[in-house]
Protein backbone atom coordinates (compact mmCIF):
# COMPACT_ATOMS: atom_id res chain seq x y z
CA UNK A 1 0.00 0.00 0.00
CA UNK A 2 1.32 3.29 -0.92
CA UNK A 3 1.37 5.56 2.06
CA UNK A 4 2.78 8.74 0.20
CA UNK A 5 0.46 11.69 -0.35
CA UNK A 6 -0.68 12.26 -3.77
CA UNK A 7 -1.03 15.55 -5.79
CA UNK A 8 -2.72 16.19 -8.68
CA UNK A 9 -1.47 18.93 -10.67
CA UNK A 10 -3.65 20.41 -13.41
CA UNK A 11 -2.57 22.75 -15.90
CA UNK A 12 -5.25 25.46 -17.18
CA UNK A 13 -4.61 26.60 -20.40
CA UNK A 14 -5.07 30.13 -21.84
CA UNK A 15 -8.12 30.16 -23.64
CA UNK A 16 -7.60 29.51 -27.47
CA UNK A 17 -7.32 32.16 -29.67
CA UNK A 18 -10.75 31.24 -31.62
CA UNK A 19 -12.59 31.68 -28.21
CA UNK A 20 -11.16 35.33 -27.60
CA UNK A 21 -11.92 36.04 -31.36
CA UNK A 22 -15.85 34.77 -31.08
CA UNK A 23 -15.74 36.75 -27.71
CA UNK A 24 -14.28 39.89 -29.34
CA UNK A 25 -16.62 39.84 -32.33
CA UNK A 26 -19.58 39.33 -30.06
CA UNK A 27 -18.50 42.46 -27.98
CA UNK A 28 -18.30 44.36 -31.56
CA UNK A 29 -21.49 43.18 -32.94
CA UNK A 30 -22.95 44.19 -29.82
CA UNK A 31 -21.35 47.56 -29.46
CA UNK A 32 -22.49 48.09 -33.14
CA UNK A 33 -26.11 47.37 -31.75
CA UNK A 34 -26.36 49.58 -29.35
CA UNK A 35 -24.78 52.52 -31.52
CA UNK A 36 -27.17 51.75 -34.09
CA UNK A 37 -30.49 50.49 -32.65
CA UNK A 38 -33.64 52.45 -31.52
CA UNK A 39 -34.20 53.04 -27.86
CA UNK A 40 -36.20 50.07 -25.86
CA UNK A 41 -38.68 52.85 -24.88
CA UNK A 42 -40.81 55.32 -27.37
CA UNK A 43 -39.67 58.39 -25.49
CA UNK A 44 -35.43 56.81 -25.24
CA UNK A 45 -33.11 57.95 -28.07
CA UNK A 46 -30.41 56.24 -28.18
CA UNK A 47 -27.25 55.85 -30.73
CA UNK A 48 -26.63 58.04 -33.51
CA UNK A 49 -29.79 59.84 -33.03
CA UNK A 50 -29.23 60.41 -29.22
CA UNK A 51 -26.73 62.94 -30.71
CA UNK A 52 -29.02 64.80 -32.91
CA UNK A 53 -31.68 65.45 -29.73
CA UNK A 54 -28.60 66.61 -27.59
CA UNK A 55 -27.16 69.01 -30.34
CA UNK A 56 -31.26 70.35 -30.96
CA UNK A 57 -31.56 70.49 -26.91
CA UNK A 58 -28.55 72.23 -26.27
CA UNK A 59 -28.90 75.05 -29.21
CA UNK A 60 -32.67 75.36 -28.27
CA UNK A 61 -31.91 76.20 -24.44
CA UNK A 62 -33.16 73.59 -23.08
CA UNK A 63 -30.42 70.91 -21.74
CA UNK A 64 -31.14 70.94 -18.14
CA UNK A 65 -27.69 71.40 -16.63
CA UNK A 66 -27.42 68.93 -14.67
CA UNK A 67 -28.69 66.45 -17.09
CA UNK A 68 -26.40 67.64 -19.65
CA UNK A 69 -23.47 67.30 -17.04
CA UNK A 70 -24.10 63.69 -16.13
CA UNK A 71 -24.58 62.68 -19.73
CA UNK A 72 -21.46 64.35 -20.85
CA UNK A 73 -19.86 62.43 -17.92
CA UNK A 74 -21.08 58.65 -18.76
CA UNK A 75 -20.82 59.09 -22.32
CA UNK A 76 -16.91 60.14 -21.89
CA UNK A 77 -16.34 57.75 -20.01
CA UNK A 78 -18.31 55.59 -22.27
CA UNK A 79 -16.21 56.26 -25.07
CA UNK A 80 -13.22 55.95 -23.58
CA UNK A 81 -13.76 52.39 -22.47
CA UNK A 82 -14.46 52.11 -25.91
CA UNK A 83 -11.43 53.11 -26.91
CA UNK A 84 -9.24 50.99 -24.75
CA UNK A 85 -11.21 48.26 -25.96
CA UNK A 86 -10.67 48.30 -29.08
CA UNK A 87 -6.67 49.17 -28.59
CA UNK A 88 -6.77 45.87 -26.26
CA UNK A 89 -8.89 43.71 -29.36
CA UNK A 90 -6.68 45.48 -32.44
CA UNK A 91 -3.48 43.80 -30.29
CA UNK A 92 -4.48 40.56 -30.11
CA UNK A 93 -6.47 39.55 -33.33
CA UNK A 94 -3.81 40.95 -35.94
CA UNK A 95 -6.36 39.92 -39.04
CA UNK A 96 -9.03 42.28 -37.56
CA UNK A 97 -6.19 44.83 -36.67
CA UNK A 98 -6.43 47.45 -39.87
CA UNK A 99 -10.39 48.41 -39.14
CA UNK A 100 -10.18 48.00 -35.33
CA UNK A 101 -6.87 50.13 -35.19
CA UNK A 102 -9.66 52.79 -37.28
CA UNK A 103 -12.30 52.56 -34.89
CA UNK A 104 -9.89 53.06 -31.73
CA UNK A 105 -8.33 56.01 -34.16
CA UNK A 106 -12.25 56.64 -34.34
CA UNK A 107 -12.75 56.86 -30.35
CA UNK A 108 -10.52 58.23 -28.97
CA UNK A 109 -11.88 61.57 -31.24
CA UNK A 110 -14.81 60.82 -29.86
CA UNK A 111 -13.64 60.78 -26.46
CA UNK A 112 -11.72 63.46 -26.73
CA UNK A 113 -14.48 65.74 -27.76
CA UNK A 114 -16.53 64.39 -25.18
CA UNK A 115 -13.46 65.32 -22.44
CA UNK A 116 -13.95 68.92 -23.99
CA UNK A 117 -17.96 68.70 -23.17
CA UNK A 118 -17.49 67.10 -19.64
CA UNK A 119 -14.63 69.39 -18.71
CA UNK A 120 -16.62 72.31 -19.85
CA UNK A 121 -19.48 71.42 -17.80
CA UNK A 122 -18.55 69.55 -14.83
CA UNK A 123 -21.25 67.12 -12.82
CA UNK A 124 -21.64 67.04 -9.90
CA UNK A 125 -24.40 65.64 -7.49
CA UNK A 126 -26.02 68.78 -6.56
CA UNK A 127 -29.28 68.96 -9.11
CA UNK A 128 -29.37 72.41 -10.72
CA UNK A 129 -32.67 72.30 -13.16
CA UNK A 130 -31.51 75.41 -14.90
CA UNK A 131 -30.91 74.85 -18.52
CA UNK A 132 -27.33 76.04 -20.06
CA UNK A 133 -28.37 79.22 -21.57
CA UNK A 134 -24.93 80.78 -22.32
CA UNK A 135 -24.85 81.09 -26.15
CA UNK A 136 -20.86 80.75 -26.55
CA UNK A 137 -20.40 77.57 -24.52
CA UNK A 138 -23.60 76.03 -26.82
CA UNK A 139 -21.81 76.93 -29.35
CA UNK A 140 -18.72 75.40 -28.40
CA UNK A 141 -19.98 71.93 -27.16
CA UNK A 142 -22.31 71.82 -30.31
CA UNK A 143 -19.27 71.78 -32.28
CA UNK A 144 -17.36 69.12 -30.09
CA UNK A 145 -20.55 67.14 -30.06
CA UNK A 146 -21.30 67.42 -33.87
CA UNK A 147 -17.45 66.67 -34.35
CA UNK A 148 -17.84 63.39 -31.74
CA UNK A 149 -20.66 61.97 -33.82
CA UNK A 150 -18.81 62.45 -37.02
CA UNK A 151 -16.13 60.38 -35.48
CA UNK A 152 -18.65 58.30 -33.97
CA UNK A 153 -19.78 57.12 -37.48
CA UNK A 154 -16.04 56.61 -38.35
CA UNK A 155 -16.38 53.91 -35.25
CA UNK A 156 -19.07 52.39 -36.68
CA UNK A 157 -18.05 52.00 -40.45
CA UNK A 158 -14.85 50.39 -38.89
CA UNK A 159 -16.59 48.15 -36.39
CA UNK A 160 -18.63 47.20 -39.19
CA UNK A 161 -15.90 46.68 -41.82
CA UNK A 162 -13.77 44.34 -38.73
CA UNK A 163 -17.00 42.14 -38.75
CA UNK A 164 -17.30 41.78 -42.20
CA UNK A 165 -14.56 40.10 -42.94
Amino acid sequence: MDTEPRTVSMEIEPPSSWLTFVGATTSCRRALARLTAPGPRSRQTVGLAAWNYWIEELSAGNAVSWSHSYNAQCWFEARQAARDFTARLAGRHKALAGPIEDAHAAFEDVAEHLGCVAGACPFDFEFNPEPVTDENLIEELTDHLAQAKQAEIAAIDALSLALSL
